[in-house]
């Protein structure tokens, strides 16, 4: 018997082809093969873990269970979306989604390909790790990676085919997706990090309906975004309704989150740079304060300019720097405003998910976050 051999069609193929064709081709050729790849890597994960160091193998238990969250929440996405766009499609009533609904679930897709994409990524750096171990284990790695490797291929024709072709049919079958959302200018936040080898940029965007920073590259890509250019990202992201079921009095800056008010330079610095380092970069900026980090990005105090100045020249920032309090980006303003009076501060470092510095509030940039969004 002669081959099979299994053409994927090319996004300008699908221009002619209904949505219950593309939703159809999907669930089969990307989601029924990605359920099969999973249990066989789910197979190679349990047989690694076996033979692997009790380390190796905690981190293998902990990236699969991620591997299989991911994957279970975009299975959970397109089962909202694909019936919808189905519908929509024939004319028929469709699912009670709201055009809010259904851009959240376009930027939804987009975030858990990115989230598939890290965790695979973070797999086969660990698999690496086993290389150099017995014969038993190598073997093992080798075919995990090889799988991972396919895997990754496949999701990154699924992620394609649903960015390119899936999301710009949901915006034509209703344009109300887009024309509902209303345009907003999220600024490019540069981070100066110092460190004793050199210093370097960091750039981030705080998405407010992911309530999370990520980089210029990764708003590039999202389906909500139409335009990236080196101060801003032009973005429509889907409206928040705030709850009705609270009654008492809210908080000014309750509905904003910290990410929201960060202003657009900060500097840090690593433990081992020098106190004159450290002025000199406040200084070029005009910034007041410093956020310490160690050696993985994690806060490790401030050091404000009149002390950095002060100080011998030779300090290092890991004698110098200053404990206080840290907040999340995600968490709403006004706890930020409520530790900043508290602590007598005028600024207050700002930190992810992961624990690592984004940047600094400074009280003046959430005063003016409020003064605008008050004046929308």
């Amino acid at each position: 018997m002669a081959p099979v051999c299994i053409v994927k069609p090319a996004p300008n193929d699908w221009d002619g082809r209904s949505a219950l064709a593309l939703v159809a081709h999907i669930a089969e050729r990307h989601h029924d093969t990605q359920r099969a790849e999973l249990e066989r890597l789910r197979e190679l994960f349990v047989a690694l873990d076996r033979v692997a160091p009790p380390s190796i193998s905690f981190t293998i238990r902990t990236e699969l269970a991620l591997l299989e969250d991911a994957a279970r929440a975009h299975l959970a996405t397109t089962t909202l979306l694909f019936p919808y766009v189905v519908a929509l499609e024939a004319n028929e009533r469709a699912p009670s989604l709201q055009p809010s609904d259904v851009a959240r679930l376009l930027q939804r897709l987009h975030g858990e390909h990115e989230r598939l994409r890290a965790i695979v990524g973070c797999v086969r750096r660990v698999t690496l790790d086993c290389l150099s171990l017995d014969t038993a284990s190598s073997l093992l790695a080798r075919t995990l990676d090889a799988a991972l490797a396919g895997f990754e291929h496949g999701a990154r024709d699924h992620a394609d085919l649903e960015r390119v072709v899936l999301v710009p049919r949901v915006l034509s079958l209703d344009p109300s997706v887009e024309r509902d959302t209303t345009p907003v200018m999220l600024p490019v936040r540069r981070r100066e990090v110092v460190s004793a080898t050199g210093r370097h940029e960091a750039l981030s965007v705080f998405c407010p309906s992911e309530r999370r920073s990520f980089t210029p590259e990764w708003c590039s890509t999202c389906p909500l975004v139409r335009e990236v250019n080196e101060s801003s990202v032009r973005c429509t992201p889907p409206a928040i309704v705030p709850s009705r079921s609270v009654t008492l009095p809210r908080r000014t800056g309750e509905d904003l989150c910290v990410g929201e008010a960060l202003g657009q330079h900060h500097v840090s610095v690593g433990l081992d740079v020098t106190a004159k380092a450290v002025a000199d970069a406040l200084g070029k900026h005009g910034d007041a304060v410093a956020v310490v980090v160690d050696e993985t990005g994690h806060f490790a105090g401030t050091i404000d300019r009149d002390l950095a100045e002060c100080a011998h020249a030779g300090q290092l920032a890991g004698e110098l720097r200053q404990a206080g309090p840290c907040i999340g980006e995600s968490a709403p303003l006004a706890d930020a405003i409520a530790c900043m009076v508290k602590t007598h501060q005028r600024s207050l470092p700002v930190v992810g998910a992961d624990g690592r510095v984004l940047g600094l509030l400074v009280d003046i940039d959430a005063l003016h976050r409020i003064v605008d969004s008050k004046r929308r």
